[in-house]
């Protein structure tokens, strides 16, 4: 946690798995109370790509994505990150629409995940100059 200039905090939340929300039970001490299901996601404790991705693709993909939609970004760190903390942090910064939001959270495993994240930035890359040759 940490404080702002404004005096308000961010607080980065971490989970261990997804879920799905069965129902929610009310509020207890001004928080969201709500019964469960984890099982379609137990595969999300032991996320490693099943198969190896083209980071380097994944990364150039990603900067015409920051430069079309006029975004900054600190590379070096971004560089830095090893795969899993990529992978989960990437559909974090990217403002996609809700529906390709909710298609990352759906895909069932890491490596359906990286193959989505490569669709999308790939077609939200910078568009084509007139008709293909």
């Amino acid at each position: 946690m940490t404080e702002r200039a404004d005096g308000t905090y961010a607080m980065t939340l971490t989970g261990l798995l997804r879920f799905r929300l069965l129902r929610e039970t009310g509020l207890r001490r001004g928080y969201r109370v709500a019964r469960i299901d984890v099982s379609s996601f137990a595969g999300d404790l032991n996320e490693i790509p099943s198969e190896p991705f083209d980071r380097a693709q994944l990364l150039h993909s990603l900067k015409l994505y920051f430069q079309k939609k006029g975004l900054s970004a600190r590379w070096s760190l971004i560089e830095q990150m090893d795969d899993s903390l990529l992978l989960v942090t990437l559909p974090m910064i990217c403002p996609f629409p809700p529906a390709e939001k909710q298609a990352l959270l759906d895909a069932e495993n890491l490596t359906d995940r990286v193959r989505v994240l490569q669709t999308l930035l790939d077609l939200s890359g910078p568009e084509q100059e007139g008709p293909p040759s």
